[in-house]
């Protein structure tokens, strides 16, 4: 299957196979390791987060990979200000490795080949995110906040790479 994304079509309007390796590839190729294989799993981490969110039926999440990815302020790479983004159409052209390894993971989850490493995670963040103090924060705190660990709200399921993936309880 080619997931290139469709030149001069929107993220909106792209297959949702293309958005999903645009996504894994945009928010996981820079956990590096010798070979590959760290980016590679956290390749599959990132689709996981979005496939747990798309079949949990307790939360209000989209019903579509694609509209999970896509959801505003939901995956940084599609965030307006994010320095990922105009990369993201142009990245099997100019970044053929980590392009051919998103749609490699992709091809493995298609095919029903893999396990969810994230342990049924729906969120994940940046290590030095995980368990800070936001009692001070405007509009109150976030998911990965201390406050919200603390309460139980915040479960963490396993840390792959420098990201920490959990789940609200």
């Amino acid at each position: 299957m080619d997931r290139r994304p469709l030149a001069g079509v929107i993220p909106e309007r792209q297959p949702e196979e293309c958005v999903a390796a645009m996504t894994i590839a945009g928010e996981a190729r820079g956990e590096q390791d010798a070979g590959g294989r760290l980016e590679s799993v956290a390749m599959l981490a990132v689709l996981w987060v979005g496939e747990n969110r798309r079949t949990d039926r307790g939360r209000r999440w989209p019903r579509t990979l694609r509209e999970v990815f896509l959801q505003p302020w939901q995956f940084s790479c599609w965030n307006r200000n994010d320095p990922n983004l105009p990369k993201l159409a142009t990245l099997w052209h100019d970044d053929p490795v980590t392009w051919e390894r998103a749609d490699t993971v992709c091809d493995l989850f298609d095919s029903s080949f893999t396990v969810d490493p994230t342990l049924g995670a729906t969120h994940y963040c940046a290590e030095r995110l995980w368990g800070r103090d936001d009692s001070e924060r405007p509009g109150g705190a976030a998911w990965h906040s201390l406050q919200e660990i603390q309460a139980g709200r915040t479960l963490k399921m396993t840390t792959i790479g420098g990201h920490v993936f959990a789940r609200a309880a």
